[in-house]
């Protein structure tokens, strides 16, 4: 549902329905063991598409950035 989601924004971005500091505002699920986003959604089971880890974690797409320059 959430990558479904992430679709429907980049659609509505594209189309100019939907600015892109209020999509900067849409939170984002990141892998909290190598903060991928990449994340999945299989049948209720949500993993790390890059290292299948299951801890995934949320935030703002500016305290991710943060995240990942660290890591």
């Amino acid at each position: 549902q959430y990558l479904m989601q992430m679709g429907n924004l980049s659609y509505c971005m594209k189309a100019g329905t939907i600015k892109k500091e209020e999509y900067d505002k849409e939170p984002v699920f990141y892998c909290a063991h190598c903060n991928s986003l990449k994340i999945i959604d299989i049948d209720g089971v949500t993993f790390c598409d890059e290292c299948g880890s299951t801890d995934i974690k949320e935030t703002d797409i500016y305290n991710w950035k943060r995240l990942k320059s660290k890591h």
